[in-house]
Protein backbone atom coordinates (compact mmCIF):
# COMPACT_ATOMS: atom_id res chain seq x y z
CA UNK A 1 0.00 0.00 0.00
CA UNK A 2 1.38 3.72 -0.67
CA UNK A 3 1.52 5.40 1.83
CA UNK A 4 0.18 9.16 0.91
CA UNK A 5 1.35 11.45 3.27
CA UNK A 6 5.05 10.06 2.72
CA UNK A 7 4.12 10.20 -1.63
CA UNK A 8 3.40 13.95 -0.40
CA UNK A 9 6.56 14.82 1.38
CA UNK A 10 8.30 13.47 -1.57
CA UNK A 11 6.44 15.72 -4.21
CA UNK A 12 7.01 18.80 -2.16
CA UNK A 13 10.81 17.74 -2.41
CA UNK A 14 10.96 17.01 -6.06
CA UNK A 15 8.96 20.16 -6.80
CA UNK A 16 11.19 22.44 -4.89
CA UNK A 17 14.08 20.84 -6.67
CA UNK A 18 12.51 21.25 -10.04
CA UNK A 19 11.73 24.92 -9.19
CA UNK A 20 15.43 25.55 -7.92
CA UNK A 21 16.84 24.07 -10.79
CA UNK A 22 14.90 26.65 -13.32
CA UNK A 23 16.22 30.06 -13.96
CA UNK A 24 15.60 32.44 -11.35
CA UNK A 25 13.40 34.43 -14.28
CA UNK A 26 10.82 32.55 -17.03
CA UNK A 27 12.00 32.18 -19.94
CA UNK A 28 10.11 32.32 -23.15
CA UNK A 29 9.94 28.60 -24.26
CA UNK A 30 7.06 28.65 -26.32
CA UNK A 31 6.31 25.37 -27.91
CA UNK A 32 9.71 23.82 -26.84
CA UNK A 33 8.94 20.54 -24.26
CA UNK A 34 11.13 20.78 -21.19
CA UNK A 35 11.77 17.54 -19.47
CA UNK A 36 12.82 17.46 -15.33
CA UNK A 37 13.46 14.38 -13.01
CA UNK A 38 14.26 13.80 -9.39
CA UNK A 39 15.58 11.33 -7.88
CA UNK A 40 15.25 10.22 -4.28
CA UNK A 41 15.72 5.92 -4.12
CA UNK A 42 13.74 4.22 -4.59
CA UNK A 43 11.40 7.27 -5.26
CA UNK A 44 11.67 8.89 -8.89
CA UNK A 45 9.71 12.28 -9.80
CA UNK A 46 9.53 13.55 -13.50
CA UNK A 47 8.20 16.35 -15.02
CA UNK A 48 6.92 16.99 -18.90
CA UNK A 49 5.86 20.64 -20.19
CA UNK A 50 5.33 22.49 -22.62
CA UNK A 51 3.80 25.95 -23.99
CA UNK A 52 3.96 29.40 -23.18
CA UNK A 53 0.66 31.54 -23.16
CA UNK A 54 -1.19 28.10 -23.04
CA UNK A 55 0.54 25.56 -21.47
CA UNK A 56 0.53 21.46 -20.38
CA UNK A 57 1.96 19.67 -17.83
CA UNK A 58 2.36 15.71 -16.61
CA UNK A 59 3.89 14.64 -13.74
CA UNK A 60 4.91 11.35 -13.00
CA UNK A 61 5.99 9.60 -9.61
CA UNK A 62 7.82 5.99 -9.65
CA UNK A 63 8.55 3.83 -7.05
CA UNK A 64 11.42 1.21 -7.74
CA UNK A 65 10.63 2.29 -11.73
CA UNK A 66 6.69 1.37 -11.28
CA UNK A 67 4.48 4.18 -11.84
CA UNK A 68 2.37 4.58 -9.04
CA UNK A 69 1.22 8.42 -9.27
CA UNK A 70 0.72 10.71 -11.68
CA UNK A 71 -0.95 13.93 -12.46
CA UNK A 72 -1.91 16.56 -15.36
CA UNK A 73 -2.93 19.60 -15.69
CA UNK A 74 -3.41 22.24 -18.99
CA UNK A 75 -4.54 25.77 -19.37
CA UNK A 76 -2.60 28.89 -19.38
CA UNK A 77 -3.46 33.06 -19.98
CA UNK A 78 -6.94 33.78 -20.68
CA UNK A 79 -6.46 34.56 -24.72
CA UNK A 80 -7.52 38.07 -24.28
CA UNK A 81 -3.58 38.35 -22.85
CA UNK A 82 -1.78 35.91 -25.80
CA UNK A 83 -0.24 38.96 -27.26
CA UNK A 84 1.01 40.91 -23.56
CA UNK A 85 4.26 38.72 -23.32
CA UNK A 86 5.23 40.87 -20.21
CA UNK A 87 1.93 40.02 -18.06
CA UNK A 88 2.48 36.59 -18.90
CA UNK A 89 6.25 36.59 -17.74
CA UNK A 90 5.02 38.61 -14.72
CA UNK A 91 2.40 35.81 -13.77
CA UNK A 92 4.48 32.97 -14.64
CA UNK A 93 6.81 34.52 -12.20
CA UNK A 94 4.10 34.66 -9.52
CA UNK A 95 2.97 31.63 -10.06
CA UNK A 96 6.20 30.11 -9.28
CA UNK A 97 5.78 31.74 -6.44
CA UNK A 98 3.37 30.53 -4.92
CA UNK A 99 2.95 26.95 -6.23
CA UNK A 100 5.95 26.97 -3.76
CA UNK A 101 3.49 27.33 -0.89
CA UNK A 102 1.42 24.01 -1.12
CA UNK A 103 0.25 22.39 1.58
CA UNK A 104 2.58 19.78 3.15
CA UNK A 105 -0.39 17.32 2.98
CA UNK A 106 -2.09 19.09 0.18
CA UNK A 107 0.44 18.85 -2.63
CA UNK A 108 -1.63 19.36 -5.64
CA UNK A 109 -0.39 22.73 -6.96
CA UNK A 110 -0.34 25.71 -4.27
CA UNK A 111 -2.52 26.98 -1.57
CA UNK A 112 -6.09 27.92 -1.17
CA UNK A 113 -5.11 31.60 -1.67
CA UNK A 114 -1.74 33.27 -2.19
CA UNK A 115 -2.10 37.29 -2.40
CA UNK A 116 1.12 39.43 -3.59
CA UNK A 117 0.59 43.03 -4.85
CA UNK A 118 -1.86 43.03 -7.83
CA UNK A 119 -1.99 39.03 -8.21
CA UNK A 120 -4.34 36.81 -6.36
CA UNK A 121 -3.78 33.16 -6.89
CA UNK A 122 -6.46 30.77 -6.71
CA UNK A 123 -6.58 26.79 -5.89
CA UNK A 124 -9.86 24.85 -5.16
CA UNK A 125 -9.85 20.81 -5.90
CA UNK A 126 -11.74 17.68 -5.02
CA UNK A 127 -9.96 14.58 -3.43
CA UNK A 128 -6.69 13.55 -2.08
CA UNK A 129 -3.70 12.29 -3.72
CA UNK A 130 -5.32 8.94 -4.17
CA UNK A 131 -7.60 10.90 -7.08
CA UNK A 132 -7.43 14.86 -7.09
CA UNK A 133 -9.29 17.15 -9.79
CA UNK A 134 -8.63 21.04 -9.11
CA UNK A 135 -8.32 24.23 -10.86
CA UNK A 136 -6.52 27.07 -10.24
CA UNK A 137 -6.98 31.02 -11.26
CA UNK A 138 -4.68 33.91 -11.05
CA UNK A 139 -6.44 37.27 -10.80
CA UNK A 140 -4.52 40.69 -11.61
CA UNK A 141 -5.88 43.69 -10.47
CA UNK A 142 -9.01 41.48 -9.71
CA UNK A 143 -9.46 40.19 -13.22
CA UNK A 144 -9.22 36.86 -14.05
CA UNK A 145 -5.66 36.42 -16.48
CA UNK A 146 -5.02 32.95 -16.10
CA UNK A 147 -6.52 29.66 -15.68
CA UNK A 148 -5.35 26.08 -15.29
CA UNK A 149 -7.14 22.67 -14.36
CA UNK A 150 -5.80 19.71 -13.00
CA UNK A 151 -6.64 15.79 -12.69
CA UNK A 152 -4.72 12.89 -11.44
CA UNK A 153 -4.30 10.07 -8.95
CA UNK A 154 -2.43 6.52 -7.87
CA UNK A 155 -2.07 4.12 -10.90
CA UNK A 156 -3.20 1.16 -9.35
Amino acid sequence: MIDLEELSHFLIRARREKSTSEEKECIEKRAELTLFTYLETPWEYSSQSSGFFMTSETEIVKDQKKVIWTMSCAGGMLPSHHENEALTLKTYSFLKRALLRMHPLEPYRGPNEYTEKEFEYTNSWEGNLAHIFGRENILYEQIIIYEQNYMGGLII
